[in-house]
């Protein structure tokens, strides 16, 4: 039924303004203006017009600032900043403005000049001094904790002009502590107790320097240290190198006395033989300890003669320099060390670590160094042994060649030392007065015209007087052939000569 009331109102209604015709036409109808701010006064730019003024509006429209209730038409505006420090100027980024005779608002002044709002110390026209905190008083202040302040007023407690303080919770730790660094040359933390640098406590220290380690006892060796265990050799004669025998096991650092790292020498009783020395004498003393004694053969000449057709396997047909060198030559083929043979090849094994190219002769050439390869029938080469000529002694047409060669050798110096091919080719050279300027190799030298030559004639070095290098043992001596048959001849191969013998 109310539902049906409804209805019925509302179709009575209905036709009722069709033939009166409701509507507001009738009112008198305005325009308003928005009052943002409340003050009575609306905004001439923001209108509506209405029969009755809506909420916030107003008719006035006179404002001049509707976003300020405190300035309204008629009124003289003053502007008043903002004193967040208390001091009485003001920050000219924060303001407020108001209608003269208002109330000055809260927190505000007409100053607009203070240069640091947030500081009362600071104010215009003073002289700005920063001062950093001193936390732990020894006078140096802290760079990351500062405040300013006017020039002539009080520096605040706690705080300091200097802001050079490297550590403000420890009063023993600032610029004027020094401390001393010392050179980590080796870079394994621990530095030379010799070379040091005095430097602030606050500098950075210097580069490849530590502090307060100065227990390195060889800042050469980032191995060597007080952290690590070391061998360390008595060095009884105090030259500096350690007896290999006696020796002890410390930690790295300090070293114990009369004892080295090294263990290299080898007469710890006589400090002049070391490995540092020098082994120059030919005097049979090993002194730079390198195993080679540097001897110079100079007894009384011995004589060595092989008949042509002569067993050369056999000691009779052999001489035996040492136990490394023994020379010989077959009955077809030049001189050679029968001994390096022996010891470096037996039946199908290789012995010594050498290889197929190591057994290749230094006399003829790779691919015929070697007859017979399974029964150690070598075609030649003096293996382990080179060759000089000492002079002109014995030249068979002395001229030009001869006075110009500046290839000749000197005992105990290895420089002009050659393959006994070499010699050979040389001496054949001179002998026809052909100039020899260099070596290429051990099968080839080199003429004055810049061509490389290998002629050989051994028996022109009958009469020379030659130098011999045993390398091996670093000892030389003297050798003059006196013969040399034709080994092609049946039988052949005959050969003698006299050398230099030890001195005792």
């Amino acid at each position: 039924m109310k539902i049906l009331n409804r209805i019925f109102l509302y179709g009575a209604l209905s036709t009722f303004c069709f033939f009166t015709s409701c509507s507001n036409d009738d009112c008198a109808q305005e325009t308003f203006y928005q009052d943002a701010d409340g003050d009575g006064y609306g905004d001439a730019a923001k209108s509506q017009t209405a029969c009755t003024a809506p909420k916030g509006y107003v008719a006035d429209n006179t404002d001049t600032d509707d976003t300020n209730a405190n300035v309204f038409p008629g009124c003289t505006q003053v502007t008043y900043y903002k004193d967040s420090d208390g001091d009485g100027f003001g920050n000219p980024s924060i303001s407020e403005t108001v209608c003269e005779g208002e109330d000055t608002p809260s927190g505000y002044v007409a100053d607009k000049t203070d240069p640091d709002d947030t500081n009362a110390a600071i104010f215009p026209d003073c002289e700005q001094v920063t001062v950093y905190e001193d936390t732990d008083g020894d006078g140096f202040g802290n760079p990351d904790v500062s405040q300013n302040l006017c020039s002539g007023e009080d520096t605040p407690e706690g705080f300091v002009v200097d802001n050079t303080d490297c550590d403000d919770t420890n009063a023993e730790l600032n610029p004027d502590v020094v401390v001393t660094y010392y050179e980590d040359a080796d870079g394994d933390g621990f530095g030379n107790p010799g070379v040091s640098q005095e430097v602030s406590v606050c500098a950075d220290a210097p580069a490849g320097y530590v502090p307060l380690e100065n227990t390195d006892c060889d800042d050469t060796d980032a191995e060597i240290n007080p952290d690590v265990v070391v061998t360390y050799y008595e060095d009884a004669d105090g030259d500096g190198f350690g007896n290999p025998q006696i020796s002890k096991i410390a930690t790295g650092c300090p070293i114990p006395q009369g004892f080295v790292l090294d263990n290299t020498d080898c007469d710890d009783a006589d400090a002049s033989k070391n490995p540092g020395a020098q082994d120059s004498s030919l005097d049979g003393v090993d002194t730079n300890c390198d195993g080679i004694p540097g001897t110079l053969w100079a007894g009384p000449n011995e004589t060595f003669d092989k008949e042509g057709g002569a067993d050369w396997t056999q000691p009779e047909n052999q001489d035996r320099l040492t136990d490394r060198v023994v020379f010989t030559r077959q009955n077809a083929g030049p001189m050679y060390n029968y001994q390096w043979w022996q010891d470096n090849f037996d039946g199908d094994a290789i012995h010594n670590s050498k290889t197929e190219s190591d057994l290749f002769a230094d006399f003829w050439n790779a691919d015929n160094a070697i007859k017979d390869f399974n029964e150690i029938n070598p075609s030649g080469g003096t293996k382990g042994v080179r060759w000089a000529l000492l002079d002109d002694t014995g030249a068979d047409n002395p001229g030009d060649a001869w006075d110009q060669f500046s290839l000749y050798g000197t005992l105990g110096d290895p420089t002009h030392f050659y393959s006994f091919h070499n010699l050979c080719t040389i001496v054949r050279y001179l002998n026809i007065n052909e100039q020899i300027i260099g070596v290429n190799n051990d099968f080839f030298v080199i003429k004055s015209d810049n061509v490389s030559v290998n002629a050989t004639v051994q028996s022109q070095l009958v009469n020379k007087k030659l130098g011999v290098w045993l390398v091996e043992e670093d000892i030389y001596l003297t050798l003059t052939f006196t013969e040399w048959g034709n080994g092609q001849d049946n039988p052949g191969g005959a050969i003698s000569y006299t050398r230099s013998t030890p001195n005792n």
